[in-house]
């Protein structure tokens, strides 16, 4: 498996993997349409970057990092194939290295927000060190402190 920064020979395949885990698998119809729009230039020209996962010439996960200020980044899009999370290490070296990377540009802070359908990933962003700073009944907003790893 490879992490590399996103690349539009992979456009297609990313896409689709974030139809089939956010719209499908999770149950998120409305995000479908912005989803298809998806585009690296978008994080790039946002203080931020898209990253893939690669496996067998294969995208098994993606993450995005946007711009919220000039302290803090915004945690997007970290979705992972199916039968790829939890038995391996895509998930935590998507997130790894958008940590590099956003130290790397400045940011003290990371920020999302997720749903409660995500419990998985709720508990795996917990155990990288976000702390719950806000909730509703569905939607939880979490932020990190880079300087504290």
């Amino acid at each position: 498996m490879e992490i590399i920064e996103f690349d539009n020979k992979y456009r297609k395949e990313t896409i689709d993997l974030l139809i089939d885990v956010a719209v499908i698998e999770y149950g998120f119809p409305e995000w479908k349409d912005e989803l298809l729009q998806f585009k690296n230039e978008f994080f790039k020209n946002n203080g931020g970057n898209c990253w893939i996962a690669i496996e067998d010439d294969t995208v098994i996960g993606t993450i995005s990092l946007r711009k919220m200020s000039d302290d803090c980044g915004e945690v997007k899009n970290l979705y992972i194939l199916k039968e790829k999370r939890g038995a391996s290490t895509v998930g935590q070296d998507l997130l790894n290295t958008l940590f590099d990377y956003a130290k790397q540009v400045g940011y003290s802070k990371l920020r999302l927000d997720t749903y409660k359908q995500f419990e998985r990933a709720i508990r795996f962003y917990e155990k990288n060190g976000f702390k719950l700073i806000d909730s509703t009944d569905i939607h939880f907003f979490y932020e990190k402190d880079l300087n504290n790893n």
